[in-house]
């Protein structure tokens, strides 16, 4: 949340106060969003099992760059009909708006995998060495 915060701050003051957007509130945000993507890959991998982490985290990055290939046209033209100050308040707006929305997605994802381990509610257990997954004794 902190990431997030830092990032919110940082979108916050850049429409603000437009005069020190460049030079305080746009290294503020590329903070943030560094922080924030770190934590978020994060909580994704802890709570992802082994099989499909790599997965997992490309849906994610993925979904983030077909959000912003959205977002960043709009608000370019935003800033161009009207001031690239109320587009920062704009985004900044939005922020707050899905901030709820992140939370419950997190809490949504329930407790981390232990390591090597298959997703919470599985019956899965590794096949044994040089014995093919399909031919694994059925569970009871």
């Amino acid at each position: 949340m902190v990431g997030l915060g830092t990032l919110w701050v940082g979108v916050l003051g850049a429409g603000l106060l437009p005069a020190l957007g460049p030079w305080v509130f746009v290294p503020v945000m590329g903070f943030g969003f560094a922080l924030a993507w770190v934590l978020v890959e994060v909580v994704v991998s802890d709570r992802s099992a082994d099989a499909v982490r790599a997965t997992t985290l490309s849906v994610v990055g993925v979904l983030a760059g077909v959000v912003i290939a959205g977002a960043r046209p709009a608000l370019g033209l935003l800033a161009d009909a009207r001031s690239p100050a109320l587009a920062f308040l704009a985004w900044a707006a939005v922020g707050v708006a899905l901030a709820p929305l992140v939370a419950l997605c997190v809490r949504g994802l329930g407790p981390p995998v232990p390591a090597g381990g298959a997703a919470p509610g599985t019956a899965e257990a590794p096949a044994p060495p040089n014995r093919p997954v399909h031919e694994r004794p059925a569970s009871p």
